[in-house]
């Protein structure tokens, strides 16, 4: 399994030129607790950081910033952006996200842009499917084979 396979395709996106209060309506409208911040290339869009709400919290509530209106995005998020590429197998991906202590990553495309993002969440509730099926099919080999002793 890659990342792209996995992975979400439609991303809560946001420019770093927009202000911190458009972001937490954002956030609050499309039902996100964070998103990818992202410029412009030609070709798509290319990822540079995250927001998060928590970020939101942290940077501007906090510090009791007054007229959040007037405070850009790109002013609170912070670089180091841990990313995968959608032919990445997940088990690299997972690697590095623990490494980093990073819940989401954004995955890219061979040109760098954006593809979609890969929550940790989607990537247990995969574990978990996979793990049922497995479960299942040991299940019913163990009732043939009871099944097969008594006749």
């Amino acid at each position: 399994m890659t990342a792209g396979e996995l992975c979400t395709r439609m991303v809560a996106t946001i420019d770093p030129g927009e202000s911190v209060l458009t972001a937490a309506k954002r956030m609050r409208d499309e039902h996100v607790g964070d998103l990818v911040v992202v410029e412009t290339i030609e070709g798509g869009v290319r990822p540079i950081g995250i927001l998060t709400d928590r970020d939101l919290v942290v940077s501007v509530l906090a510090e009791e910033i007054a007229e959040p209106a007037r405070h850009e995005v790109g002013e609170v998020i912070h670089g180091d952006l841990v990313t995968a590429t959608d032919d990445e197998d997940l088990g690299e991906v997972l690697r590095r996200m623990r490494a980093f202590a990073v819940r989401r990553v954004p995955v890219l495309d061979g040109a760098g842009c954006l593809f979609g993002i890969l929550a940790l969440d989607d990537v247990l509730a995969w574990i978990r499917e996979d793990l049922a099926e497995a479960t299942s099919i040991s299940r019913r080999q163990l009732q043939e084979e009871a099944h097969r002793h008594h006749h």
